[in-house]
């Protein structure tokens, strides 16, 4: 059944139990526990006796990062949702569709192959080497944006939504890439960015040319030549305002919002005629044939009315102060609605969306089928460990990954569905976050292969992935290309950071690791171009190579192929209910799958030493071992012992 919440008014006053029965108060505590590293807090906020206490006794517990205004502006977002919305009560039955089965594939293309030899990847690339994604098992390419960009943020700056990068191709070169997605039997979805346009695009030209035309009030301006109109700082550093140099036509100065980079405005959803733009515009795209979207930053488009100042406390721990203003905005449902009824919802297309800072409870707001908005989410809470910052540098615990996603799957029922993801284009490679040796890195990577593709969701690979590819080993800022990580060294160096320290937390974390060109083979620049890339190719790629990998049976490549054959041919493993063995034990891993008579059990262990198996996991695979085999493991030798009492490092096994 779907959760029902009183419409009741939430306060500080309130007891902190009945602010965790809200999804939002659940989702915001447990992020904000998270994000401040205060998880450890979370057995004593759940004590019965704790939770009988006022909302406001939480700042007791960790007064430096926990203040009554900061708890007052959670008990505001609780309010505003549970007047305005609900989720529906759950199917009986999980609805089936050919997006849950499927396995998606994202493409990142000035990195994935140069036809040309211009080092920058281009789509003729893509479409010569749709052979190789279709023999892979790829159902759906996710293709990042090739829209026609100045490229300040590597194309999620859209000059012109309705042409094609030259550096890329054509659209004649886009059209004969779909056909042959097509002709394949697979689909493509295309990267859309409709939070902010480019500041080139030609709306905001207009609007700046002249503030009384209409295009003005498609983005937000707000008076002001100086100082910035709030407090709200930028994702990319800096404030999130920027001034507009005064023209002749112009009746005074004015800064514009930009969450991202200054070349980034932000459009203004509250605008009905920006939006029937928007919807034009995608309606374009789907009659020409794509198949869904993914949404960049979808949960931002609505901005809090006023646009108050943010809450200092919050800022300091996020680095982001505003924040709380636009993550999950008052409008944010109507505008998803009002989006799907007007375009997709018109088509037998997907969408998913990627909606930062948003846990597993207010997820289904976004998901749920009955509220008709997105069609899947992605949710971030796994890709960084509790309290610590990408650019810091890490070490990820996989426990963390664990018990999130047995969180998610305890919360998510019939009526809503995830897209489940391990590396993208935003963050390091996995096995360097985890600090996997070389020796064990195969196992890791066919290891966490497993468990995507046997987990519940939709999984997206991200290119580079099925070969197990790391972060490339940047040693110098020359190397580096994103801005998110330029702008960051400037700022941190101005404010008299250490300078190695700096260096060594962005070669770990900068997203120019996981944008680093696809290895192809063992060749100059690792078959990637003939020319110069644009950014350098790891170092590794003589040794992690595809084509070293299609010639090895036992290689991450050939896993990942026959771990994907076997998520197509084994229903359980999309649909199929859980039940967890051995959860409270660190480094075990262990589900069973049951869906219309077929069931599959998964082990494996997290860690890079030998694991010995609690008991409830070893009567489960006794039991398994009885009635099903090995349907795949990531080590050739077969364990010594049987009934198997102990795991090998970063082991997985599979019984159907």
């Amino acid at each position: 059944m779907g959760r029902q919440v009183s419409i009741n008014h939430y306060t500080i006053n309130s007891s902190i139990g009945r602010v965790l029965k809200t999804p939002l108060g659940a989702d915001l505590l447990g992020s904000f526990l998270r994000q401040a590293g205060l998880l450890h807090l979370r057995r004593v906020i759940f004590n019965p006796l704790v939770k009988q206490l006022p909302f406001k006794a939480l700042s007791l517990l960790a007064p430096d990062k926990i203040d009554n205004d900061l708890l007052s502006m959670m008990c505001r977002k609780i309010n505003t949702y549970a007047q305005t919305e609900t989720i529906p009560p759950d199917a009986a039955e999980i609805r089936e569709t050919w997006w849950k089965e499927a396995v998606c594939y994202q493409i990142y293309p000035r990195s994935f192959f140069d036809s040309d030899g211009d080092g920058v990847g281009d789509i003729p690339g893509i479409t010569a080497k749709l052979d190789y994604l279709q023999n892979l098992g790829i159902d759906i390419i996710w293709l990042s944006p090739v829209y026609d960009s100045p490229e300040d943020d590597n194309g999620y700056d859209i000059r012109n939504y309705y042409t094609i990068l030259p550096r890329f191709g054509s659209m004649q070169d886009f059209e004969t890439l779909l056909q042959g997605v097509h002709k394949r039997g697979m689909k493509l979805i295309m990267d859309m960015v409709i939070n902010h346009t480019s500041d080139e695009h030609a709306w905001f030209q207009k609007a700046v040319e002249d503030n009384n035309s209409p295009y003005h009030n498609y983005y937000i301006f707000r008076p002001g030549d100086t100082s910035p109109p709030n407090n709200w700082r930028s994702l990319f550093s800096g404030s999130a305002w920027s001034p507009v140099s005064t023209g002749s036509d112009r009746k005074s100065a004015e800064q514009y919002l930009h969450l991202f980079s200054r070349k980034q405005p932000d459009l203004n959803w509250e605008c009905a005629a920006m939006r029937e733009e928007l919807y034009r515009m995608i309606r374009w795209w789907l009659d020409k044939g794509v198949d869904g979207f993914r949404f960049d930053v979808i949960n931002f488009i609505s901005k809090e009315e006023g646009l108050p100042n943010g809450n200092e406390k919050l800022g300091e721990l996020t680095g982001f102060t505003g924040i709380e203003n636009y993550l999950f905005g008052p409008r944010v449902h109507q505008y998803l609605q009002e989006l799907r009824r007007e375009t997709f919802a018109r088509y037998d297309v997907t969408t998913v969306g990627e909606c930062q800072g948003l846990g597993s409870e207010m997820m289904r707001y976004f998901v749920h089928e009955a509220r008709q908005e997105l069609d899947m989410s992605f949710n971030f809470d796994h890709v960084d460990p509790p309290g610590a910052e990408r650019l810091k540098g890490y070490v990820y615990d996989l426990n963390d990954l664990k018990q999130l996603f047995i969180s998610q799957t305890e919360t998510w029922g019939n009526s809503s569905w995830n897209a489940v993801f391990l590396e993208n284009h935003d963050t390091p490679r996995m096995a360097d976050k985890v600090g996997v040796s070389e020796e064990l890195r195969d196992h890791f990577a066919k290891m966490m292969g497993g468990l995507q593709l046997s987990f519940r969701g939709t999984p997206f690979l991200f290119q580079g992935q099925e070969i197990g590819m790391g972060n490339p080993g940047f040693e110098s800022m020359d190397e580096i290309r994103d801005m998110e990580s330029l702008n960051y060294y400037k700022e941190k160096l101005a404010e008299g950071a250490d300078e190695d320290a700096l260096k060594a937390g962005i070669f770990f974390g900068s997203r120019d690791n996981s944008r680093t060109p696809l290895s192809w083979s063992d060749e100059e620049q690792a078959g990637f171009t003939q020319g110069q890339p644009w950014i350098r190719v790891n170092a590794n790629f003589r040794q992690r190579n595809v084509a070293k990998q299609e010639k090895d049976m036992h290689s991450v490549l050939s896993f990942y192929k026959r771990m994907i054959a076997l998520r197509k041919e084994r229903r359980e493993l999309v649909y199929g209910e859980y039940h967890f063995y051995g959860a409270a034990q660190r480094n075990v891993f262990a589900y069973g799958r049951e869906y219309k008579g077929q069931s599959s059990l998964v082990v494996m262990n997290l860690s890079d030493k030998p694991l010995r198996l609690p008991r409830s996991v070893r009567r489960a695979l006794e039991a398994a071992q009885k009635k099903a085999e090995t349907a795949l493991s990531n080590y050739e030798e077969e364990p010594r012992t049987r009934p198997l009492l102990t795991l090998r490092p970063y082991e997985f096994r599979i019984y159907c």
